[in-house]
């Protein structure tokens, strides 16, 4: 057989097509069971088995194998299907392979692509006791500008239309020039969906979750040992809380001029403001103080059982202040001088009250005994109160008050414990006076013979009861004391 085909390949071209008539000038045909042995030197053509051999094509209608396994490779339509192991020194370039497993062999650490389950596609490292690493690479591996790296898993989509509606999570370096960054996002594109990102460990579904609104939650406590704030420029926005909490193991939480939201707890040794490390809320047992400028100026704290709400609870010469609608000093301690003002910034007494003061029960004035005090028992009245007696300075004194009677008059009321009175022209005689209160001493100075002061015994409301009918003069004065119902002479004199 060797010898006839040596032969035709002998013969010119034209005498070859009319011999044996080839599909393809170039090409030996091969029919049936026929083999060919030995050694075959074709120069540019290809081998072709299936009976054609061309000068740029390898056809068969068959299997391609070595004796006792003739089925290694099975070619047919769009199919190049490996029975056995593949050794690939150069590249392997095919539109398809099927195989139970495909192996890449390297020095220290051999690689199998293989399936689990009849349906998952995995990668095993196939030398023991050797790390498997999978790496990505760039062509120049030069980091240069917009040069980016990714591997995406497509949840919708296709290899050939990512486009219309897809939906992919990603793991990107991007390179984009001067603001090189690592990315894991949700993607879409299209009619696709940005789904939300999901980060747990076992069960914990919700334990990270980014939310496609831009948003933030865990389901879990947030446990910080370093610090949490926003880049130059750029806010944290507002940190919320569902259950969880905020745990701080010595290092810093900082929202700048943001907003911490939480209904479970945040704790902390302190809560700071922004660049000023010495105004804070500061936390101890049972105690928070409020400080400003490194100084305790406000605490609250707890010693069982008794609560307590201090400030300026260090005793420093800190003033408080509280403001009203339309004042501002309603209320000022002068911490510096230990006084208080009531409507005054500059107090100059323990209590300064700039203003009417209104006392409902009774000004106490506390000795030993308790027992001295200045009240208002009834309406229309003051009293005082003391255990031995009352003692006025020698300076203390009542103003006269001057009433001039009228025509018929026949009563007048009390005005001043001092009285000058002056009795019309016709006369005036007088039954009662009014106005006075239990204790009143009133003292009448006349300056006129025209009054005349009934004697009452019978000790009616305001009546006066005289050693005689009094009858004024000028000069004349006549004493006289209220026991509460009635009038009673104390003394007259003419003068």
């Amino acid at each position: 057989m060797k010898r006839i085909l040596m032969m035709l390949f002998l013969l010119p071209v034209a005498a070859r097509a009319a011999i044996i008539p080839l599909h393809d000038p170039y090409a030996v045909h091969v029919d049936g069971t026929d083999a060919l042995e030995g050694n075959w030197s074709l120069g540019g053509f290809n081998l072709t088995n299936g009976g054609v051999i061309t000068s740029s094509s390898f056809v068969t209608g068959g299997d391609i194998g070595i004796s006792g396994d003739t089925d290694l490779l099975q070619l047919a339509a769009d199919t190049f299907t490996i029975n056995g192991a593949t050794n690939a020194v150069g590249d392997l370039s095919t539109l398809g392979i099927t195989a139970t497993s495909l192996k890449f062999n390297f020095t220290t650490q051999d690689y199998k692509f293989l399936n689990r389950n009849q349906e998952e596609l995995c990668i095993q490292s196939d030398t023991s006791n050797t790390d498997p690493y999978v790496n990505i690479f760039t062509k120049d591996g030069d980091g240069a500008a917009n040069e980016n790296v990714a591997f995406y898993l497509w949840g919708k989509g296709t290899p050939s239309d990512v486009l219309t509606a897809s939906e992919r999570i990603g793991l990107v370096y991007s390179g984009a020039a001067g603001a090189q960054k690592c990315i894991l996002a949700s993607l879409a594109a299209g009619t696709g969906t940005v789904r939300p990102l999901h980060i747990y460990t076992g069960a914990n579904t919700s334990q990270l979750v980014l939310a496609t609104d831009g948003t933030v939650s865990m389901a879990s406590d947030l446990t910080v040992n370093g610090t949490i704030a926003a880049s130059t420029g750029s806010t944290i926005g507002n940190l919320t809380l569902a259950d969880g909490s905020i745990t701080d193991s010595g290092g810093t939480i900082s929202l700048n001029d943001d907003h911490l939201s939480t209904s479970g707890n945040v704790t902390c040794a302190g809560v700071y403001n922004t660049g000023d490390s010495d105004t804070y809320f500061g936390f101890a047992t049972d105690t928070i103080g409020f400080y400003t400028g490194g100084a305790k100026l406000v605490e609250q704290k707890y010693v069982g059982p008794l609560r307590y709400f201090k400030i300026n609870p260090d005793g420093l010469d800190a003033d408080t202040q509280i403001s009203g609608d339309n004042v501002t000093a309603l209320f000022y301690v002068d911490a510096g001088n230990d006084r208080i003002g009531i409507n005054e910034s500059t107090p100059q007494d323990t209590l300064e009250v700039n203003g009417t003061v209104l006392v409902k029960d009774k000004l106490k004035f506390t000795q030993d005994d308790g027992n001295e005090y200045i009240d208002s028992l009834a309406d229309g009245y003051m009293d005082y109160g003391a255990t031995t007696g009352h003692r006025f300075d020698a300076s203390v004194s009542t103003a006269k008050q001057d009433d001039t009677l009228g025509a018929g008059a026949t009563t007048f009321a009390v005005t001043s414990n001092v009285m000058t009175i002056t009795g019309d022209g016709g006369g005036n005689t007088v039954a009662t006076i009014t106005g006075a209160s239990s204790g009143t001493l009133l003292t009448l100075i006349f300056v006129d013979g025209n009054v005349t002061i009934t004697d009452d015994d019978t000790h009616g409301a305001d009546s006066v009861d005289l050693s005689a009918a009094f009858t004024s003069a000028d000069d004349t004065t006549l004493q006289l004391v209220y026991d509460s119902v009635s009038w009673y002479e104390v003394s007259r004199s003419v003068n």
